[in-house]
């Protein structure tokens, strides 16, 4: 029930309503929503009538007063136990060190559209890449919507708010005979990096994919590959994730040259295998097991070495600007360049969650003449229907 206090002034009356909202669920501490009314006794008891229904409808949004710091600090409390500790610091990162920084004192009910606007317009001005701004934009959106959710803010002004554009950088493809070089480097220099260099050539897979794969992912019957963990590298410590996203968890199709090359590197690892522990590999042993390592939960190759062996032939090599991961998008051009895979085909190989990540990074190196060979297909359309049509091609 509310309480109506009259309050006198030389201004002239108003009544301060009063009315319980009762324990709040997360600070145990009895809330009330109070607001200051004009007019005559009978209006303020209309009034209050009036937000005692919304009160029990649900309609009446009561600000808690706290700021966007205290805001973030909340949600990230709530994502650390059920996110990945590499996305945590993402979360952390882009909150802290950019929001935080720069708005974390303002009150969430004074954050508005045009606040953000121009928080994001310096951002560019800063140098900031486009896609850094867009993965600020989008974890302080959901961290706005978990205010939201939560009832520390009543609107999440981000919704009125244009999504920065990520950018699109001009991919470093190497050329096969650039990667027939690294190739032939690891061949002479390592027996293990040698054989990541083949998986991620023929297949496309990231590092981690490739350092997570178990002699029970490999069907060498049916030359197929499943793909479901993803070792991590986070401050030196290894972390066993299941796949990046769900569309990261797929079975492939590769060919019998690199279930012959995987075949090679089971009776190596079969003999290290008998020379340090006494047995034989188990198809639960990780193909890239280190004989070597320390790390008893994961001991296999740290994702970290294979990036310093790789650095190092880079150099040796004078292929300064030519990452491991440009093998991923040089396996996925020149499936589409030879024809015999289509966008769909690559999306699905990757492990891309939307096609249009694949259509966005690949389809503009495509060749010219490829476009062509399209267009003048196209061109002769009818000619090859008449054909159809007169068994010409249905006889061949």
């Amino acid at each position: 029930m509310a309480n109506i206090l009259e309050r006198k002034s030389k201004k002239g009356s108003s009544f301060l309503i009063r009315i319980s909202l009762g324990k709040d669920k997360y600070s145990g501490k009895y809330q009330y929503h109070t607001e200051t009314f004009k007019g005559d006794k009978k209006a303020a008891g209309i009034r209050a009538k009036e937000l005692e229904v919304q009160i029990a409808n649900g309609e009446l949004y009561q600000s808690k007063g706290n700021t966007l710091n205290e805001l973030i600090e909340s949600f990230l409390e709530m994502k650390k136990p059920h996110t990945r500790i590499s996305t945590f610091n993402q979360y952390l990162n882009t909150l802290n060190n950019h929001l935080g920084k720069e708005l974390g004192n303002k009150k969430t009910d004074e954050l508005t559209p045009e606040i953000f606007d121009k928080f994001f317009s310096n951002k560019f001005k800063s140098g900031l890449s486009g896609t850094s701004i867009h993965h600020i934009y989008k974890n302080a959106k959901t961290c706005l919507n978990f205010g939201v959710d939560r009832e520390l803010l009543k609107n999440n002004p981000l919704n009125k708010v244009i999504a920065p554009k990520r950018d699109k950088p001009e991919l470093n493809i190497p050329s096969p005979e650039q990667v027939n070089m690294f190739v032939e480097y690891f061949k002479k220099n390592s027996d293990w990096a040698y054989y990541v260099t083949q998986i991620a050539i023929r297949t496309g897979m990231r590092r981690g994919e490739i350092l997570g794969l178990k002699w029970s992912d490999i069907n060498t019957d049916t030359t197929q590959i499943h793909i479901e963990r993803n070792i991590v590298d986070v401050g030196g410590k290894l972390v066993l994730h299941r796949g990046k996203t769900k569309d990261s968890i797929r079975t492939i199709y590769t060919g019998k040259g690199l279930i012959s090359e995987l075949e090679n590197w089971r009776a190596e690892q079969e003999d290290r295998c008998n020379a340090f522990y006494n047995r034989s590999l188990k198809d639960d042993d990780f193909i890239f097991h280190n004989f070597f390592s320390e790390n008893r939960d994961y001991p296999i190759y740290n994702p970290t070495s294979f990036t310093t062996a790789w650095n190092r032939a880079q150099k040796r090599l004078d292929l300064q600007g030519i990452r491991f991961h440009d093998l991923r998008h040089f396996h996925a051009i020149q499936l589409l360049i030879s024809g015999n895979a289509n966008i769909k085909d690559i999306q699905n190989r990757l492990g891309h969650s939307d096609s249009k990540i694949t259509m966005d990074t690949y389809m503009r190196y495509i060749p010219e003449d490829r476009n062509k060979k399209v267009g003048e297909f196209a061109d002769n359309i009818l000619q090859i229907n008449e054909r159809v049509i007169e068994g010409e091609i249905l006889n061949k």
